[in-house]
């Protein structure tokens, strides 16, 4: 057990390492931009050498950026990853014990503290903390839990999963578009970016894509050739989500404002059953505690090479990121840093909550001298 907390602060070490470098040499407040996939599975990308699927963008920011290969969500489901993932707390102390259940109003979001600190704040894409369940729909101005009650001056947002050609909600303004659903709301946030860039802002956007979660429908283009019904559309949105990274890393380098940027990228929780191409090796998907239920890819760059991975790997163990995780002072209006906190007992209280206890007296009693 002492190992293995003990790799969990050199990681940490490591991580704040990069990040304060990055800061340090800023001229400026960096940016930050979350992006979130639904339902994407471990093992979903190229370069986890998955057997069909071809992600070259999300391949090139894993090979120049910070790449975690055992990141734990905070839950097995999607609604509560997010509420973690915006308070930083257990997603059980915010209301959301499951998905479909609505975000605390009390609670206090990454997106407050940004916007106190000067930051322009955007959410783009799926929402789902505001109790409403089934398929996405437009997120109403009169919604008590609506982005903009969470620190999201701009939003453009809907409940849940969403595909091809969305109807989304503006602020409560509901608009239609046209095209792959990833696309459009990278699309979208890159305007609200630029916009803020013009008038020289530090922006915080929030990016959720409502794919890969089902249904699925891929563009024709998408599609590979010679795969099964479900799996070719499940497949497909996928690769048009790897070609709107892409398109975001490429939209914040024609703007300048590409080495300024953090961009955070990982899923919400494990793959799914029963469709497309799953690795031997990825044991569990959504909704399961048992190994990929909740361990999700995620990948960390700011436009520059951060590590080189073939000389300085670290083999991550099981964390996950909990409490404040994010600070900006505003009384340090040129500084702002990541506080990071990783919790040994965070993976040990989630296994208790389903009644599988012994898989952690098992560990503790083997890691005894």
């Amino acid at each position: 057990m002492r190992k293995i907390i003990d790799l969990q602060l050199v990681s940490m070490m490591v991580f704040c390492g990069v990040v304060s470098a990055a800061v340090a040499n800023a001229d400026q407040r960096p940016n930050v931009v979350l992006v979130m996939a639904d339902d994407q599975g471990w093992g979903q990308t190229g370069y986890y050498n998955h057997p069909i699927l071809k992600t070259p963008n999300l391949d090139a920011m894993a090979a120049s950026g910070l790449r975690f290969d055992r990141f734990y969500a905070a839950g097995p489901v999607c609604s509560p990853t997010r509420a973690s993932v915006l308070t930083g707390r257990t997603h059980d102390r915010t209301g959301v014990v499951a998905h479909g259940y609505a975000l605390h109003r009390q609670e206090r979001t990454v997106a407050q503290a940004m916007q106190k600190s000067g930051y322009a704040t955007g959410h783009f894409g799926k929402w789902h903390l505001n109790g409403v369940r089934g398929p996405g729909v437009p997120v109403l101005d009169s919604d008590p839990h609506h982005p903009c009650h969470f620190g999201f001056e701009h939003w453009l947002t809907v409940t849940n999963f969403f595909d091809q050609n969305p109807v989304m909600s503006r602020m409560g303004t509901f608009e239609e578009f046209q095209g792959d659903s990833s696309e459009v709301i990278v699309g979208e946030a890159l305007k609200f970016i630029k916009s803020t860039a013009d008038q020289d802002k530090p922006f915080f956007t929030v990016i959720w894509y409502g794919s890969p979660h089902s249904p699925w429908v891929a563009l024709e283009q998408d599609q590979i050739p010679g795969e099964e019904t479900r799996s070719v559309h499940h497949h497909g949105e996928l690769v048009a989500m790897d070609r709107s990274i892409g398109a975001l890393r490429n939209g914040l380098k024609k703007m300048g404002v590409a080495d300024n940027t953090l961009v955070w990228f990982c899923s919400d929780n494990g793959g799914l059953k029963g469709v497309g191409t799953i690795r031997s090796a990825d044991c569990g998907a959504t909704k399961d505690l048992f190994g990929r239920g909740a361990c999700v890819c995620l990948e960390l760059s700011n436009g520059q090479p951060m590590w080189n991975p073939e000389s300085h790997h670290i083999p991550h163990p099981r964390w996950t990121f909990c409490r404040r995780w994010l600070t900006c002072s505003a009384c340090r209006p040129n500084r702002c840093w990541i506080e990071w906190t990783a919790s040994a007992l965070n993976h040990f209280w989630r296994l208790r909550s389903v009644g599988v206890r012994r898989q952690f007296r098992s560990a503790t009693t083997a890691a005894r001298p």
